[in-house]
């Protein structure tokens, strides 16, 4: 009798753990294909599969660009920091063969384009909200991958050729001494003088192909 209460005891011991849920340091086969979906796991890639996943996690940030700007805009150049505790997004756009800022589409809109583009400023504001919430996709990818977060990044985005261009920075913003807004604003007109330039040539190239066009008999 108290040999069968004993076995009893022991019995209910081992089954304890089971009864208040409590793992006995061995999961099973089901509980780890329960926890391997949310398990931390570091993808093996190459370089050139890592930056064709780099560059698909960009898009989010474009989302709302066709809604805003299409088909005025042909490209939008999109900026961004991330120092941390200091974040910054802002963008402008090529529109008719000019670069113009974010509520400038109006302005320089083809002649024969009928529509009337919202540019107010809770239009705009919704435009550079969903940028950086698309750059939060960003974060979240470099973190995935356990690499550093640029600390600046420049997209180009044809937006009727639909691809992506971007250049990463990792230098500090606090050490080049500017805000980013003012390095954004340096970066338009950077483009702005270099799409100037393009033109120029492209014009004078066809000024000369039309002058030897002249002299043929």
């Amino acid at each position: 009798m108290r040999r069968g209460v004993f076995f009893h005891i022991l019995l209910c011991i081992a089954l304890l753990p089971l009864a208040l849920g409590v793992s006995s340091g061995r999961a099973s086969a089901e509980e780890t294909a329960m926890a391997a979906p949310y398990a931390i796991r570091v993808p093996k890639t190459t370089d050139e599969d890592f930056a064709e996943h780099r560059m698909a996690a960009y898009v989010d940030a474009t989302f709302m660009i066709p809604f805003y700007a299409y088909p005025a805009a042909d490209k939008a150049y999109i900026y961004c920091t991330d120092e941390g505790d200091r974040y910054y997004a802002d963008c402008f756009f090529e529109v008719n063969g000019k670069i113009v800022k974010k509520d400038q589409l109006n302005a320089y809109r083809r002649k024969d384009d009928p529509r009337i583009y919202d540019t107010s400023a809770e239009q705009q504001a919704a435009l550079l909200k969903s940028i950086a919430e698309g750059m939060q996709s960003v974060q979240s990818f470099y973190d995935y991958y356990r690499e550093p977060v640029p600390t600046e990044i420049r997209i180009i985005y044809d937006i009727k050729g639909g691809s992506l261009e971007a250049e990463h920075s990792y230098t500090e913003i606090g050490r080049q001494t500017k805000h980013p807004a003012l390095l954004f604003v340096n970066w338009m007109h950077d483009i702005r003088r270099e799409h100037a330039s393009t033109e120029y040539r492209r014009q004078a190239s066809a000024r000369r192909k039309g002058a030897n066009v002249l002299r043929l008999p």
